[in-house]
């Protein structure tokens, strides 16, 4: 079902691209004899990451900034990515517009003594980039609050159920929590989340089962089940919901990220109120063991299919899902036309 990856682009603007970033520096001491040339090599830059060099001299010296292929062919020179004549100081900034190593080259096969440089590079990819650009955008209360708005008017497209506020605010400590006033995500969580996953959609897998598991409690307080404050419950809904919309892989990836990096997965326990929501370790293998474990998901249909919206029902009577039976899915649908005549 195409649905959840609408539901994930909705939740991944939630995630500061900080997750994404990647930044390191270099200074470097260079000296270059008079009639000689010599490279600094910049390897594996991704494309769109920003690269700045500062550079000082004590004479007059060429710099360039080229790819590999440019390299090769130097000092035969065609639309580098930048080159110019430094005197005294210099800094630039260039884009890089492929993965690759790049070169940059200092020439001073004009000159007759030796130039001594200092040279410093930065390089950064992601939020970092935009930082060395001074250009940093500032996240908007009011666009978390539209996001969450949208991924509740997602999920009513899927269940029947009275719609209740998801909302994003600043709690203290928080993780996140649902209660009489709808959904609470916690701002301090999603920094947490993003800043320790060590990439934007990791983090944004593990926000978004964090949601689920909250709008687990909800729906089935909603729809009369005994145990819908249940935490294992939860957790089995959102595994659950998240099978169904045709996204194990990333439940998989999720849970074998808490389970081998264990300090990743104390630090996130802590960005939670109490210890009732980290994704522990524990909690990790339950969800393994329920992605495997066919009949127990299975069982959840008697529990689904009431709730599902018909056009979500007459789309699966087409597609056959393997958790659902048709029988059971055409049942409703009949119950639901005698209901309406």
């Amino acid at each position: 079902m195409s649905k959840f990856i609408l539901l994930a682009c909705i939740v991944l603007f939630l995630v500061p691209s900080a997750a994404d970033a990647r930044s390191q520096s270099a200074q470097l001491a260079v000296d270059v004899n008079g009639g000689k040339w010599k490279s600094v090599r910049l390897k594996n830059l991704p494309r769109n990451a920003l690269v700045k060099v500062t550079l000082r001299s004590n004479r007059a010296v060429t710099v360039t900034l080229m790819n590999a292929i440019q390299y090769r062919l130097y000092p035969a020179l065609q639309r580098p990515l930048f080159h110019s004549t430094v005197r005294d100081k210099l800094s630039f900034s260039v884009k890089i517009p492929s993965t690759g190593h790049y070169y940059l080259v200092f020439d001073n096969r004009s000159g007759s003594r030796t130039v001594q440089l200092d040279v410093k590079v930065h390089g950064a990819s992601g939020i970092d980039a935009m930082l060395l650009k001074k250009k940093l955008p500032k996240q908007k209360p009011e666009r978390i609050e539209i996001t969450l708005s949208r991924l509740g008017t997602e999920l009513n497209k899927l269940f029947l159920f009275d719609p209740f506020p998801i909302t994003a605010r600043t709690c203290g400590n928080g993780g996140a929590f649902s209660g009489p006033d709808g959904i609470v995500l916690c701002r301090e969580f999603v920094n947490k989340i993003s800043a320790t996953m060590g990439s934007r959609e990791k983090a944004t897998s593990v926000i978004l089962f964090t949601l689920l598991h909250e709008v687990g409690h909800n729906l089935l307080q909603q729809w009369g089940y005994p145990f819908y404050d249940n935490e294992g419950i939860a957790d089995e809904f959102a595994t659950v919901l998240i099978i169904l919309l045709g996204q194990k892989e990333r439940l998989s990836a999720m849970t074998e990220f808490f389970l081998t990096n264990p300090t990743s997965n104390e630090v996130i326990a802590k960005a939670f109120r109490g210890d009732r929501h980290p994704l522990s370790i524990q909690r990790a293998r339950n969800i393994l063991q329920w992605m495997k474990d066919t009949e127990r998901l299975r069982r959840w249909q008697t529990i689904f299919v009431p709730h599902m919206q018909t056009a979500v029902l007459e789309k699966l009577t087409s597609t056959s899902p393997a958790l659902f039976e048709l029988a059971l899915i055409e049942r409703e649908l009949a119950i639901r036309k005698h209901l309406r005549m």
